[in-house]
């Protein structure tokens, strides 16, 4: 990672996804607000507490 930022010219547009990156990178287990999708980095895991499907993943309420 530090050797991509590095070498990434200061006005490329991919500072951003390195900073989603190195996000994932730190993520630990017990994290409350992690991400679980890198293309949709604003996807969250809704907990639905039925016996066949505990867990959803989405945007919680919002239309998609």
């Amino acid at each position: 990672m530090r050797e991509i930022e590095r070498n990434l010219p200061p006005d490329s547009p991919h500072h951003e996804d390195l900073a989603l990156y190195r996000r994932v990178l730190a993520q630990r287990r017990k994290d409350s607000d992690k991400v679980y999708s890198l293309h949709e980095p604003d996807v969250k895991c809704i907990s639905k507490g039925k016996d066949h499907k505990k867990y959803e993943f989405g945007r919680g309420g919002e239309p998609q």
